[in-house]
């Protein structure tokens, strides 16, 4: 996607959930509606994980060390044809350090010294170099979610944004545990505006493809608005003035096109091209780490979904259930052009 166009993008973002963070100021927004809204946010977020940005990530780490092999499949042939063609093996120590550079200007990795220009490429210490980065980018992703979430006090998760009625003995035993000091307030805007960054990488990471880049907008959105919304209710019944409220719901609005467009700079800059190996390899580490951060946010809005923090293990209703399991699918039919 040009960068012209990823603007008018990343204000639609930044307008949706500004908005839908501020309805709680005007209105007050039908419980079950809200509900119904998080169940697709949360079943998006584990589709578009596991459907879309881990299957991308991966693809796209592979796709470097295969044109690198493909490469070295076409160049062997032809240097085969020259009898005196040197080689690591049988050629002075000048001769095979110029071999070995113009190995390394046509992009072969030039550390193994043993191997030959013939010879075929070494599939399989790449794929496990490739597996390691598959793994340590997914669990760095996960972990990460899991500190940001210890900042926020235990009892304060806003995701799924569930506020029954005052009256109700419900009620008044969750405001019992969301009365926390300001400072806890400030550490749940804090870890708020940092998950909200890390969306922000996914979608900064797939900007050169522009339909995963729509799938993962969406995932953001519907997961995102929710998020707002519940922040601003924490934020009001806690006292904080509307201009307090106002600013942080805008700070939290901000981060994810704020990072999105920083991570696609980030990746213009490293290899000056979207299309570079490097840009390639940063785009793909950073799409898994993203994948990881989908997952646990995914994991624990799913527990908060049916009230288990507050000791309530009763079953899902079939319209939540529906709803979930219609956002899981969802990306595979926004996918499936570009499959």
């Amino acid at each position: 996607m040009e960068d012209a166009e990823k603007i008018p993008l990343e204000a639609v973002m930044f307008a949706g959930s500004f908005l839908a963070g501020s309805i709680p100021l005007f209105f007050q927004l039908s419980e079950e509606r809200l509900r119904i809204t998080s169940a697709l946010g949360i079943g998006l977020l584990v589709g578009t994980s596991l459907v879309v940005i881990i299957p991308e990530g991966i693809e796209t780490l592979y796709s470097i060390e295969f044109s690198k092999d493909t490469l070295n499949r076409e160049i062997s042939p032809h240097l085969a044809e020259y009898p005196n063609a040197p080689t690591p093996a049988d050629s002075s120590d000048e001769t095979t350090t110029n071999s070995m550079k113009r190995r390394d200007d046509l992009g072969f990795d030039a550390d193994d010294e043993n191997a030959s220009l013939l010879s075929p490429p070494p599939n399989h210490s790449h794929e496990n170099s490739s597996h390691r980065y598959v793994g340590l980018s997914l669990i760095f992703g996960f972990v990460l979610m899991f500190l940001i979430d210890q900042i926020g006090a235990p009892h304060s998760h806003v995701y799924t944004s569930e506020f029954p009625d005052p009256a109700s003995p419900e009620h008044l035993d969750m405001s019992s545990e969301l009365e926390t000091p300001k400072r806890k307030l400030s550490s749940i805007t804090i870890g708020l505006v940092i998950h909200a960054a890390a969306d922000g990488i996914a979608l900064g990471a797939s900007a050169n493809q522009p339909k995963l880049e729509l799938i993962v907008f969406l995932a953001i959105m519907l997961h995102k608005a929710p998020s707002a919304f519940g922040l601003c209710a924490v934020l009001l019944r806690e006292g904080l003035g509307r201009r307090q409220i106002r600013r942080r719901v805008a700070i939290f609005s901000a981060s994810a096109p704020t990072t999105a467009i920083l991570t696609y700079i980030l990746l213009g800059n490293i290899g000056g091209d979207m299309g570079t190996t490097k840009a390639l390899w940063w785009t793909a580490v950073l799409l898994l780490f993203s994948g990881g951060t989908f997952l646990y946010v995914a994991m624990h809005v799913m527990k908060d979904l049916n009230g288990s923090e507050r000791g309530h293990t009763s079953k899902l209703p079939g319209r939540v259930v529906t709803a979930v399991v219609i956002g899981m699918f969802s990306p595979i039919l926004l996918e499936f052009g570009h499959l």
